[in-house]
């Protein structure tokens, strides 16, 4: 689709696009089968919302998903 031209509609679609499929990857990881029923991955989730409150106020991409990570793998090790 390089050095086509698209109408307004179409390119608004495309911009959402990755949004949806990161959104649909994250509530895949948080949200998870567990015995023929839907649970919470509490440290998915504590991670993920560090990483986004932190990247919001860092506005730094790697330190934020560090800070992430290392928050959600302590409430999974440290928590159980």
């Amino acid at each position: 689709m390089a050095g086509r031209e698209m109408n307004a509609t179409l390119r608004l679609y495309f911009n959402y696009v990755p949004i949806g499929i990161i959104s649909a990857l994250i509530i895949k990881q948080i949200v998870i089968p567990m015995d023929g029923q839907l649970a919470i991955s509490f440290p998915v989730l504590i991670g993920c919302l560090s990483t986004a409150v932190t990247i919001k106020v860092l506005n730094m991409f790697l330190p934020s998903v560090m800070i992430g990570a290392i928050l959600g793998w302590a409430a999974r090790y440290c928590m159980s």
